[in-house]
């Protein structure tokens, strides 16, 4: 990252790459780091915005979920409210901004707003060709909202998918967007069949 310092103009691909390091510093270790890939995506966000704006709507997107899971909950919003202005010109082609405002929605605790962003955005529907990676982040939200808007019927339908995906995710470490969904969740995938 020091290296990318000295770069100048940095080209769009290079994004994608601070992106992954930012998401590594959030996600991966024991337990989740979110402020870490805060201050990442922070540091980057200028650079983003000068050479690269689809990045920096995704930057400020991510800036908000990691946020939502951390204790500074109206930094999120306000850091929603901007992410979501940013993404405007990908809005309409990208489930992935809809997606991002329900995850930040139901760590807000309004699961209603998340849920209705969920049911009116086709492309979060179920989809089993979707990758394993985006079938778990996308389970995860609807679990979330569901089960806050008392839904748990439709919950166990979603937890049902999630173990399914988690099966065929293999032995991989269990991702902690899921992890803070257990017991229920994980408990499903330890009694399958051949576990």
């Amino acid at each position: 990252m020091r290296l990318f310092g000295y770069a100048g103009t940095l080209r769009p691909h290079w994004f994608g790459v601070l992106h992954a390091l930012a998401k590594g510093a959030a996600e991966l270790g024991s337990r989740p780091s979110p402020l870490e890939g805060v201050a990442v995506l922070r540091r980057w966000l200028p650079q983003a915005e000068q050479c690269a704006p689809e990045y920096e709507a995704w930057f400020l997107r991510d800036i908000a979920e990691y946020l939502s899971f951390s204790r500074y909950r109206a930094d999120a919003e306000a850091a929603r409210c901007f992410a979501q202005q940013r993404s405007q010109p990908w809005r309409s082609e990208d489930p992935s901004v809809a997606l991002s405002n329900a995850l930040v929605q139901v760590n807000l605790g309004q699961p209603e707003q998340a849920l209705h962003i969920l049911t009116t955005t086709p492309e979060l529907a179920w989809d089993p060709d979707d990758s394993i990676q985006q079938r778990i982040n996308e389970t995860s939200v609807w679990i979330c909202a569901l089960e806050g808007c008392g839904c748990y019927a439709d919950a166990a339908v979603w937890r049902e998918r999630l173990a399914h995906t988690l099966q065929q995710h293999g032995n991989h470490r269990t991702p902690w967007i899921v992890r803070r969904l257990a017991p229920s969740a994980l408990t499903l995938v330890s009694a399958a069949p051949g576990e």
